[in-house]
Formats: C-alpha cells, structure tokens, sequence
C-alpha cells in the first residue's frame, strides 16, 4: 500500500466515523452523500479491495480459525442500523478492517457491527461452531446469508435467558452452514454495557469439544479448589476466632463468585433464569471482592499502625465502592461496573503499596502478601495481553486469571500461615516470659480451689512460708485455717471476695512453716465458670514485714524530726523572748555605765554585765547547739589569713589568764600557711572555747598554745592545734564523755565553774563538718592538767585574704557629722528608751515610733537620714512597714533601713534584706555595734537643714 493509501485509509476511517455522527443530525441524505463520496474516493485512489480484510480461507486439516484480522467493523453510534441497512450500499462500503485478532472497544454506548467470509474447504468437519467467548455481552445477533440474498438471525446475549440459546453454553455458540463457502459476509451485531470485547473463534466440533472438555476440566478443578480453601478458612476461623481468616473467607467467596459469572458459568448452572441478576451481579462480587481484600489487608499488615495514612484510605475507597453495588441495584449497570472497576483498581494498588511499606518495616508476613499479589497481576495481565495479541492464546494465557488468583489465595494462605506461627512464637514467648515472671516474681502467686486447696505456687510463696520450693509447698497441702495467725481474717478474706470478686492490700499477720510470724498483704480475685459457678480463687502474697518495720522506723524517723524542729522552733522562740528583755538589762547597763556613777555604782553594774555577758554567751551555744542537731549549720569557705583571724583573740586571753595569774603563750610555727580557705569564724571559735576552758579550769601554772603543720596533702595542708594547760585535769574514764552534750567532768564543776556543758560538744561537731577530728590527753609534764588536740585539713589559697570589717568606732568624734535624723521603730518602751538614749549620747536627733503605720506618717511629713525597725511588731511589722517604703520612694532618694531583732537564727538575715532592709543588728547588741552599723550606713545629706515638723520635702 503507498503512503497516500495509507492516508486515504486513515481519513476513510475518519469519515465514516463522521458518518456515523452525522446520521442522528443531519438526517439521511447526509449519510448517503458521505458514504457516497467516500465510495468515489476509494473507487478512484485505491485499487479494489485493498481497504476489505479479506476473507478467511478454510483448510480440510485445520479444525480451529481465528477470525480476528478477517473482520470489517462498523460503529452505529445511534443503534438504528439494520442488516438490510449495513448489507446495502452505502453502509456495505463503511465497513473497515479490523487490525486486532480480538476486538475490544472498553466502555461504549454504541453498537458495533461486524461482518467476515469464508472461502476455501470446510470438509474438515461435518459441524463447524462460531464461539463469542465474552459471556457478559448483552445482545449478540448473528446474521448467516442464505441463498436467496436474505439473512438467518440467531440471538443470544445474556439479557436472554440462558435456555433460549442456540447451543447452551457459557459461551456464546452459533451453527455455522457449509453454504459460507460461496464467500458471502456474515454480519454479527454486538451490543453491551460492560466493555465490548468480542473474542471470536471458529470451531470444529471435534476440536470445540475437546476444548469445552479441557476448560470444563480447568475450571472444576479451580472451583473446588476455591470451595477446599473456603472450607479451610471457614474451619479456621471457627477454631482459632481470628478475624484474617473471616475476611480471607470472604475473599475467596466473593472472588470465586465474580469468577463464576465473569465466564458464565454462573448462568448455566447457578441462576440460568435470573436474567436480571446474571447482569447487575458483576460489579457487586467485584465490590465484595474488593472490600474484603480491603480489610484483609488492615487487619493483616496491620496499617493502622505501620502505614495510618493508607489505611484511612482503605477505608474511604470501600466506602465509596458501596455506590457501585447501589449503582447496579438500581439498574445503572455501566456506572456501576466502572466505578467497582476503579475502585477495585485503586484498592488493591493501595494493598501493594501498604505491604512495600510493611516490607520494607521488616514486617514478615507482607512478604507473601507481595508475592501473592504479584501473581494476581501476572495472571491478568497475561489473560490481558492475550487478548490484544501480544501473547499467544495457550493454556497459560487463557487460564491466567484462573491460574494468578489461585497462586494468590495460596500465598495469603502461605502468609496467613506465617503470621501464625509469627503469633505462635511470639505465645512461647511471651508463656517463657510469663514463666519467668512466674518463677522469678519477689511476690508469692497463688492459686486455690474455693473449698481450700492449693493448686498453683510459685517459688516466691514457698521462700515466704517457709518451703524449700514450690514443688515442697504443693506436696505438703498447708492447712490455710492453720496459716493464719487470726482464723478470723480468713473468713473475713472469703467473705468480701466472694461479695466483690476482688479485694486489694487485704492485710494479716500468717504462721511460717517454722511457726514465725510474718505480716503479709494479699490481692486477689475470684475465677468464675459461664454459669457463674467459681472455678477457682487466685492472687498475690506480699510479705510486708519489712516494709512494716521500716514504716514504723520512719514513724519514729518522722517524731524525731518533728520533735527536732519542735525544739528548733521553741530554741528559736525562747532566744528571741530571752534576747529581748536581756537587751533592755545589757543596754540600760551599757547607758549607765557611760554615766557618772560612785565606784561602788559602777562595780555592780560591771558584775551585773559580766553576768549579762554569760547568760549570752549560753543562748548562743543553746542556739548553736540547736543548729547542728537540726542540720542547718553551714561553714563558709573564704579565703583568709590565720594569724591575722586568731592573734586579736589571743592577745585578749593573755590578758584574762594574766589577771589570774597565769602565764599564757601561744607559738604559730613559720610553717604554717597564712592564707587558707575555710570558715576562720568557726576555726577561731573552736580554738577560742578551747582556750577559755584551759583558763577557767587552770588556778595556776600556764596556758600554752600552739599551731603547727601536721603534714601536706596535694593542695591541702593539716594544721594541727594544741592547747596545754596544768588545771584540775580530767580522769582517763572521764574523757570520752565530755564531748558529749550536756556533759562536764564532775557534776560540781558546774556549781564551781558554771558552764552547759556544751561549748565542747558544739566545737566538736565544727571539727567533724571540717572533715577533722579532736582528742584529749592527760599533760605530762604536770601533776595535772590537760591537753586538747584538733586537727583541721584546709586548702590553701593564693588570693589576697579577705579584708576584716573594718574596727568598731567608740568615740563620738569618730561619727562625724552629728547632725543625723533617726527613726527609731520598735513597740517595745524599754527598746525605745535604749536605743534612743544610746543614740542621743552620740549627740544625734531620734524620732520614735510605736509602729509600722505611726512610721509611715513621720516618713511621709520629714526627711530622716537612717530607720533603725524592729521586726516584731503587731499589725504592720517591720517586713511590711520597709516593702512600703520602699515602694514609696522616689528614684534619686533611698533611706537606710537596719533591722533590729531578737531572732538571731540563720535565714533572719537574708529575710530581712528581702524585706528591702540594708543591714541586720541582732539583739542585745552592744552600745559600740549600734553605732558602727549607723556609722557605715549614715545618709550623705547630712549637711542639709532639717525641715521644720510642718514643713514636708520639696521634690528634687
């Protein structure tokens, strides 16, 4: 064929397409002038008969002919063509060869015609078959030629109920006469609503029934094969209750139904008078098929947790393949079978891509699933490729779909399979797991009949009451009523178990198998059968007996610590109730020993503040004392310098031990560091108490102190202290004790030398928080006498000491200006009159207050320098009064606030500067502190006049 064949072949094809719908508009002339001109130009430009197909040429030894590329098609887009109107001229000339051995058009609203001719020798069988092998065409008319020049219509379809057929078969079979021979066209009109495929072949019959017997053959054997796994899945499923099996099941059913009616076996044998059915069934057995491959995928690759997003769609693609089956049920068949179609296609495309997303989790069993749908698409796209004539027809292309899902039941067979034994293993090991627990469990597991008996132990309840193990316990049958310490709490047990079926942290007290008693807590539970009958009572057996004791110890652990702070609080409370009257007695001692006073006056109130000065002194080892045994005293680590810490005390000793007359020295060896870190407070009060003991107790003789370095270690050095002294002494089996609190020597050394008792049980515990220790030993080189070692282990340091505060002024001209403003807050008269008197002797001018709010209103009508507040106050107390002032002032003025307040505990202080306040005087302070302290926080206004009472401030 030239090329302008080709071309004139194409716009034929084109034209009589343009035919076909020009028909229904422009009416029939149009038709005839179309047909008539494409007539022409074939007449004209190609040689005759080079656009027919050409008839098939029949040979006597061949029984089987396919007449696919012998076939001429014709659209009838309208559907009103007749065979008196295709045979005819012009129509006889529309027709255009079909290029395909198997016609397939898809989804159509249009009929097709076809027409085909015979020639050659048919003496190869008596009886030759036309077979249309597509069972789901609707109408199927064959038009046989006869002599005469008319046509013998033979109809099938399956809109025609399968007992008027020709020939009943699945397929669709039509006689064929000998008189075809004579090369007359054989016209066979198809219309559907499913996919216009029309697979054709000519048979003898000898070969037809080989055939027939070899596919009957194929498919009983894939029907009962589907039959064999659905009874399989059904058995299993009723065993195991493993809802993979019940949609498996449902698979296999709903598949094997489409099966059944894709090849029309249906129709002959299963509803061969259900025309109605036959048609609309289809797309709902392609629907079931795919819902319940749909939840056999969710259920089995488990995609709610490996792939959640595929999974919503499984979900939502099933519920949208139910329109189909709504769509077939109300007789749209075209609609419903493409969207079943689609919809099938799109669920088991999201199967494939959840089982690669499985795969590739490692999860096992998907690796079947792939396969098994692997096999499914081969056997289609096989079957598929068969019929467009890219594979040849054999055994394999014909029975691909039958072959691909047989392959894929019995790998999801194979899968379901393996997730069982997946299950399987993972019960072992899980039971081993268990078992483990069982055996392994630190409580005791039990299990009893309900009349008593023990029928379940493990090895944890046997070590509980006392067997060897937990073969020994079930052997030995204890008698529960004898396990019991109380009989009585038994029946109680069975008494609310039985009401409630359950019962928790039940708690008894049980016999040993050595008759020691025990205390033990029981959870547990009834068992009962399905008519509600108790099958057996089960729980867990806790020995709680040292759980018992330890709550007990920590009852005790939790009085103590109260009882601690009970006293911490009191200790507190007392200091401050003590601290203020003993303020009122040092102070107005302090006043009038600033007076003149006759020399007897003055001996007195010296005696009465050497008194005052003592009962201080033991306040302050009360409230030491008290600081360590609630945990709270804290050490410093500064950087300081030993001489400079301890030479000011010593030389202040030298002069007390003289005005007794004894000799008092102390040596600070040259090699001792001077600059260390530490708490140099601490460390000289350790010392300090030391040495005041060694002059109280020494009548006469010496005091002798000295430091050296007791050896090195890395950055640390040990200083080792020594105190020696020739008094009273104390007996060896004396000296362990009087670390002790609380504790002297001898009892009369109280009433000889006074004392708590303390000091040494204080200092001892300093040593012990500085990681040193402290001993004592009788002096040898005096007929009494003691001597006191401690040992200190301390870090040196490098950087410059820490610079003392600086010395407490004790003159009036050394407070410079005098021309101070003072508040004084305190509710206290006997306060007031102290500070104020202690205040107008240095020649500044005091304001008093009763109050935080009669404060407020001075502060608000003067200009004061410096608040001296006292902290204790009913209604507004000194935290409230100076957070009030503070919020009250203006950004360029800040007046000093000092808290003056009995409580001398740790944290008062920082409460205080909290509160807003510059700096903390404890009370009774000393009439020398309370000028330092105004002294280093005096305003720098100083040298501005006062305004008069009425006169407020103007604002700068």
């Amino acid at each position: 064929m030239t090329q302008l064949q080709k071309l004139f072949s194409s716009f034929g094809h084109t034209s009589r397409c343009l035919a076909g719908s020009l028909i229904g508009t422009s009416g029939r002339a149009a038709e005839f002038s179309m047909i008539a001109l494409l007539v022409f130009f074939q007449g004209v430009l190609c040689p005759a008969g080079s656009l027919s197909a050409g008839p098939l040429v029949m040979v006597p030894e061949q029984t089987i002919y396919n007449p696919g590329t012998h076939l001429e098609v014709l659209e009838d887009r309208e559907k009103s063509l007749t065979i008196d109107t295709v045979s005819a001229s012009p129509y006889a000339a529309a027709f255009t060869p079909c290029r395909e051995k198997t016609p397939n058009f898809g989804f159509t609203s249009s009929a097709y015609w076809l027409r085909f001719s015979l020639t050659g020798d048919m003496s190869g069988s008596d009886r030759w078959l036309l077979e249309i092998s597509y069972p789901l065409l609707d109408s199927v008319k064959v038009y046989l030629p006869r002599e005469d020049g008319s046509y013998l219509e033979k109809t099938a379809g399956d809109l025609k109920p399968f007992a008027d057929r020709e020939i009943r078969n699945r397929n669709f079979l039509f006689d064929l006469p000998k008189n075809l021979l004579n090369n007359l066209p054989v016209y066979i009109r198809f219309e559907t609503e499913s996919t216009m495929n029309m697979p054709m072949t000519i048979w003898a019959k000898e070969a037809f029934a080989e055939k027939n017997n070899h596919a009957q053959f194929g498919l009983g054997m894939y029907y009962g094969f589907l039959l064999v796994l659905a009874v399989y899945s059904t058995l299993l499923w009723l065993t195991v209750h493993d809802r993979n099996y019940l949609y498996y099941l449902l698979f296999i059913v709903s598949f094997g139904l489409f099966q059944v009616t894709l090849n029309g076996s249906a129709y002959e044998y299963l509803w061969p008078r259900l025309v109605w059915w036959n048609n609309y069934s289809t797309p709902i057995f392609v629907v079931a098929s795919a819902v319940s491959v749909g939840f056999f995928t969710r259920s089995f690759l488990v995609t709610r947790e490996n792939c959640p997003r595929l999974d919503k769609l499984i979900q939502a693609l099933s519920i949208i393949s139910m329109a189909g089956i709504i769509s077939a049920l109300t007789g749209h068949y075209s609609l419903a079978i493409r969207t079943s179609s689609l919809m099938a296609l799109l669920i088991i495309f999201t199967n494939v891509v959840c089982g690669i997303i499985c795969i590739i989790n490692k999860y096992r069993p998907a690796r079947y699933f792939m396969v098994a749908w692997s096999m499914f698409f081969l056997g289609v796209m096989s079957n598929a490729l068969r019929a467009f004539g890219v594979l040849p027809a054999n055994f394999l292309t014909i029975s691909g779909p039958q072959i691909g899902s047989s392959m894929t039941m019995i790998m999801l067979a194979l899968a379901l399979a393996d997730r069982f034994n997946i299950m399987k293993e993972e019960t072992i090991k899980l039971e081993a797991q268990y078992r483990a627990i069982f055996d392994k469990a630190a409580e005791g597991i039990w299990r009893t009949s309900a009349d008593g008996k023990l029928l379940l132990a493990n090895p944890a309840l046997a070590n509980i009451l006392g067997y060897a193990d937990a073969h020994d316990i079930l052997q030995a049958q204890p008698e529960l009523d004898r396990i019991y310490v109380d009989p009585g709490d038994r029946e109680r047990l069975r008494k609310r178990l039985f009401t409630s079926g359950t019962i928790a942290n039940f708690e008894t007290e049980m016999y040993r198998k050595d008759r020691k008693v025990i205390q033990v807590s029981l959870n547990a539970h009834v068992s009962r059968d399905d008519k509600g009958q108790v099958e057996y009572l089960e729980g867990i057996l806790t020995d709680i007996t040292g759980r018992k004791k330890a709550e007990e110890l920590q009852l005790a652990k939790e009085i103590a610590e109260s009882s601690s702070r009970a006293k911490s609080n009191f200790m507190a409370a007392m200091s401050h109730e003590i601290r203020t009257p003993m303020n009122g007695v040092m102070g107005l001692t302090d006043i009038l020993l600033n007076m003149e006073l006759p020399e007897q006056h003055r001996k007195f109130l010296t005696l009465i503040k050497t008194s005052a000065d003592r009962l201080l002194n033991i306040i302050n080892d009360i409230l030491d004392f008290s600081k360590i045994e609630a945990g709270k005293m804290e050490l410093e680590a500064v950087g300081f310098s030993l001489r400079e810490a301890l030479t000011p005390s010593l030389h202040l000793f030298r002069h007390k031990a003289e005005g007794k007359g004894l000799s008092f020295n102390w040596v600070i060896d040259e090699q001792v560091p001077d600059l260390l870190v530490g708490d140099p407070v601490r460390i000289s009060q350790i010392l300090l108490n030391l040495i005041d003991n060694a002059v109280k107790f020494t009548e006469k003789g010496s005091v002798f102190v000295k430091v050296e370095l007791h050896g090195e270690a890395g950055e640390n050095c040990h200083l080792h202290f020594e105190i020696r002294d020739t008094g009273i002494g104390i007996p060896l089996n004396r000296q362990h004790q009087i670390f002790t609190a609380f504790s002297q020597a001898d009892n009369s050394h109280s009433r000889r030398y006074g004392g708590t008792g303390l000091g040494l049980a204080i200092i001892t515990e300093l040593v012990k928080q500085m990681k040193g220790r402290i001993w004592i030993e009788n002096n040898p080189e005096a007929e009494s006498g003691s001597i006191f070692h401690f040992v200190l282990s301390l870090p040196t340091s490098t950087a410059p000491a820490a610079q003392p505060p600086p010395p407490k002024p004790a003159k009036k001209e050394e407070l410079l200006p005098a021309n101070l403003n003072i508040l004084l807050i305190d509710d206290e008269p006997i306060n007031r009159l102290i500070a104020s008197e202690m205040i107008r002797q240095q020649g500044f001018k005091v304001s008093e207050a009763e109050s935080g709010q009669q404060a407020l209103e001075l502060l608000a009508g003067q200009r004061f320098d410096l608040v001296l507040m006292d902290v204790e106050m009913p209604g507004m107390d000194g935290f409230e009064t100076s957070r009030t002032i503070r919020s009250r002032e203006k950004r360029d003025v800040h007046i000093p606030i000092i808290a003056l307040t009995a409580h001398a505990v740790d944290g008062y202080r920082e409460k205080c500067l909290a509160a807003g306040m510059d700096d903390y005087l404890a009370k009774p302070f000393e009439y020398d502190d309370l000028l330092e302290i105004i002294s280093r926080h005096r305003t720098k206004r100083h040298d501005t006049p006062d305004p008069s009472p009425t006169e407020k401030p103007q604002d700068k």
